[in-house]
């Protein structure tokens, strides 16, 4: 892509650099240069279509691809590299060791006021309203929700009928 660090922020939110970073990813994978679009071209196609929320037809357009069905098979296609190669290095638990979390990602403030200045305590915030998890015995989901209250923490459980 030839856009500006501008224009690369407005159609993915990401600058030209981040862009390239997480493009190297796919580098590595399976994907290949196709004769319908190129491995950034292919990233470019998902970001644009998870930030702006474009149609297939108006992706194709703009990326000059032949149909809907070729944006289809690319955003599949990134979607399944990103999983394979981005995600389990980037995201969740089991990217990172505690001892990072510890030494890396908790604030002398944070610390003080959560664990009495102990130095070898992982702390972890939960931030958010609600929390769906599936319920395998039952075909509902179960709505955990979370009251915002430090101490003592408060959890509301509600059934949601599917």
């Amino acid at each position: 892509l030839s856009l500006s660090d501008d224009e690369y922020q407005i159609l993915t939110s990401l600058t030209k650099v981040q862009f390239e970073d997480l493009a190297s990813y796919l580098f590595d994978s399976n994907i290949r240069n196709s004769s319908n679009r190129s491995i950034r071209n292919a990233l470019a196609i998902l970001l644009c279509k998870l930030r702006l929320g474009l149609s297939l037809k108006i992706l194709a357009v703009l990326f000059q691809l032949p149909d809907k069905k070729a944006v289809s098979r690319s955003l599949k296609t990134v979607r399944t590299a990103l999983m394979t190669r981005f995600v389990p290095s980037n995201l969740g638990f089991n990217h990172i060791t505690r001892q990072e979390i510890i030494d890396q990602h908790t604030s002398t403030m944070a610390r003080r006021l959560m664990c009495d200045a102990e130095s070898n305590t992982a702390i972890v915030v939960i931030d958010g309203i609600y929390i769906y998890i599936y319920s395998g015995n039952e075909k509902d989901f179960v709505l955990l929700n979370i009251i915002r209250h430090v101490f003592p923490l408060e959890i509301e459980e509600q059934r949601i009928p599917t």
